[in-house]
């Protein structure tokens, strides 16, 4: 006899919904319906959507022909190109040639990209600590404001972000493993996340080699380093492959390198691109046009210039956008680094500090010290937020009974609340005491619930006021410039 290996209809119909062996059985439901409601919020109303109209118009010239495709041409003619690497913009290309110039098929990329993003981070997360860090870290990083907005437009960043959190789980696998091809993995996403975002990508490589180089799990140094070593040779190599091929096109068979002085796309990349946008100067970009009934500049009236550095990140326009849990995110930072000095060097969660903990840090800094940053560039800060919150959580559920370890959570609750709170400051009166009351009641509840059910009622807490934020961007038809 033969042992009967056939699925049965009724089993094969659910097992999409199951989780794999080894998880919890609500993990998988639970991470289908959080990439089920971004894809909502992402895509609710995008055919309505005014894209940017500057990268719009380069992909469909960018779509008239391969020629063009490749180059990265902004006009039919292709005599000047765009003013950024191709990357992200082949990827709506393709979209344009294949369904057509819709508005939607301009941003179906980077719904597709974001929900994608979604489904990586889970995977990231869990492996270096578990599936409830990660469910807690999606569904934090599905509804911050910065993100919503930004899968709704036409820009780059979110092939960025998506390349990245990629990387990163490559690296996760490294730090758990130890395995060097993984770290060639890492290396390739990086390397088409310049292709996508250029300078920015490379934000994030000191982090990896130092989270890699303290906590994979080889037995000499030496190991480490020649893991390390691969990842920046191949992330290089990727990252200059276009540019160099390009470069040794003689100038009369393709485009003007728009953004530099002598048709460079080296100069494009790390002057006009790079150099250019960290000191003070207020006027570079291509974006840099009159707008609405005053005529006033775009970077006037949307991008956060250099004379309030907190306003980049925690006040204003760039508050609204990512600071309502950055707050939160540097105190579980904190208490887990505090943790992971009481584990060995090679443990699992040791790495994910390094690892997320170093990918927020890095951000801050260096969104604090740039003169000027597009609100939507605040979105890549994202990941290592939701991360670092799913973790802390954790982190807190398993030490709730430890006398004044509830109040200390339901304090950094309570001040993320009133955080948010003054963040709502532009929306209604209305609308704001609502969210206040509904998150603080959250928080007295939390004080008399039992253990188990601390952990859903301080997140409903924390996570009311950016949700508002996030469902007005798609009841308002928000995108990344808005």
């Amino acid at each position: 006899m033969t042992a009967d290996t056939s699925v049965r209809p009724a089993e094969s119909r659910w097992r999409f919904w199951r989780s794999p062996q080894g998880q919890p059985a609500w993990a998988r439901p639970a991470l289908l319906v959080v990439a089920a409601v971004t894809t909502v919020l992402y895509g609710w109303g995008i055919g309505s959507e005014a894209p940017h109209l500057y990268y719009a118009a380069a992909v469909r010239s960018m779509s008239m022909s391969w020629h063009n495709f490749f180059f990265a041409a902004f006009d039919p003619d292709a005599t000047i190109g765009i003013d950024k690497l191709p990357g992200a913009f082949w990827v709506q290309t393709l979209s344009v040639r294949i369904f057509g110039p819709h508005l939607w098929a301009y941003l179906l990329p980077q719904v597709i990209e974001g929900v994608l993003t979604i489904l990586v981070l889970y995977r990231a997360v869990r492996r270096l600590s578990s599936p409830v860090a990660a469910i807690v870290a999606v569904v934090v990083a599905a509804l911050v404001p910065a993100t919503v907005a930004l899968n709704r437009g036409n820009v780059a960043d979110t092939l960025l972000v998506l390349l990245l959190v990629l990387a990163a789980d490559q690296v996760a696998v490294a730090i758990e493993s130890g395995r060097t091809r993984n770290m060639v993995y890492a290396g390739v996403f990086v390397g088409l996340a310049f292709q996508a975002k250029m300078v920015q990508a490379w934000i994030v490589v000191p982090v990896i080699a130092i989270a890699v180089l303290v906590c994979a799990p080889r037995a000499q140094l030496r190991q480490r380093i020649t893991a390390t070593v691969l990842f920046g040779v191949v992330a290089l190599t990727i990252s200059l492959a276009w540019m160099s091929v390009v470069s040794l096109v003689p100038d009369r068979d393709r485009p003007y390198a728009d953004g530099s002085q002598d048709n460079s796309l080296f100069e494009q990349v790390f002057v006009y691109n790079a150099a250019s946008r960290a000191n003070d100067s207020f006027t570079v970009g291509a974006a840099n046009f009159s707008t609405g009934k005053s005529q006033a500049g775009y970077r006037a009236e949307l991008v956060l210039g250099p004379e309030n550095r907190f306003d980049h990140v925690f006040g204003g326009g760039g508050g609204r956008e990512i600071g309502w849990l950055v707050p939160l995110a540097l105190l579980g930072l904190l208490v887990l680094a505090v943790l992971a000095l009481r584990r060995p060097r090679v443990d699992p969660g040791t790495g994910a500090v390094f690892l997320w903990g170093g990918w927020l840090v890095i951000h801050l800094a260096a969104f604090l010290i740039a003169g000027t940053v597009n609100p939507y560039y605040l979105a890549v800060l994202t990941p290592a937020i939701a991360a670092l919150i799913g973790m802390g959580v954790v982190a807190f559920v398993r030490s709730v009974h430890v006398p004044g370890v509830r109040v200390v959570g339901i304090g950094a609750a309570v001040a993320t609340v009133a955080y948010g709170g003054w963040l709502l400051g532009a929306a209604s009166s209305e609308l704001r005491w609502v969210t206040v009351g509904v998150a603080l009641t959250c928080c007295v509840a939390a004080v008399f619930v039992r253990r188990a059910r601390v952990l859903p009622v301080l997140l409903v807490a924390v996570l009311a006021a950016p949700a508002v934020a996030s469902a007005s961007v798609v009841a308002d038809d928000y995108g990344p410039l808005d």
